[in-house]
């Protein structure tokens, strides 16, 4: 059974006597604790190919503000602080249960980070609480790193998209390697990204991206 979105993902994985493949399920369903017949792709990025991209397009930038509900992306989070130890940087995580504290929380790292870091976390990123994080971002000079472009058009200064084509093919092959044997269950990361630059946003606050960073992304504007 194939289960594309996290709609039909949390129908299907209530099935426990048959194969279900899941592709662009939302992390925190694909997150919770599973029967050993679900396999797939979430909609997300390993936190190591979010460094990576943060690295290349602000290079001196060592603190990275995150914001997240718990219930959502507590496994992320705590794989992104080993990563981001890793790769030198310190991240700088707030618990956000509720939107109601988004001021607050921000207003408490303000001083102490160089990028506002936004996930797909359904608690921190709405429509309200965007608009909110974008004039933060634009009043204090502090660019805002996201995981979408749409974003970026709006002000942020980069994002790191998933590929949905690729994540299809991605989830095909896990359902290939299941049916030939495979052991599973099988959960992966989406692996293919897409990075997008906001250079007219950037030049704004000061931030130089130079032209050989802005030739390897897939957009800059």
């Amino acid at each position: 059974m194939l289960a594309i979105g996290t709609t039909a993902f949390k129908k299907l994985r209530r099935l426990s006597d048959v194969p279900v493949v899941y592709v662009m399920a939302v992390l925190a369903e694909a997150d919770r604790d599973l029967p050993q017949n679900i396999s797939g792709v979430t909609m997300e990025i390993q936190p190591a190919a979010y460094f990576a991209a943060m690295k290349q397009v602000f290079p001196t930038a060592k603190r990275i503000g995150l914001l997240y509900d718990p219930h959502n992306t507590e496994t992320f989070v705590q794989e992104a602080t080993r990563d981001a130890r890793v790769a030198g940087l310190v991240l700088s995580d707030r618990k956000l249960p509720d939107p109601a504290g988004l001021a607050a929380s921000l207003n408490s790292m303000r001083d102490t980070i160089d990028i506002l870091w936004i996930l797909p976390d359904t608690t921190v990123a709405t429509p309200e609480t965007i608009d909110y994080l974008l004039r933060f971002s634009i009043q204090n000079n502090i660019p805002l790193f996201t995981f979408s472009k749409k974003y970026v058009d709006m002000g942020a200064i980069a994002s790191l998209d998933v590929d949905p084509y690729d994540m299809g093919t991605q989830a095909a092959d896990i359902a290939n390697k299941l049916a030939a044997g495979g052991k599973g269950p099988v959960r992966e990361y989406a692996r293919k990204t897409r990075l997008s630059i906001n250079r007219k946003a950037a030049n704004k606050m000061g931030i130089q991206i130079d032209d050989e960073t802005a030739r390897r992304v897939d957009h800059a504007d």
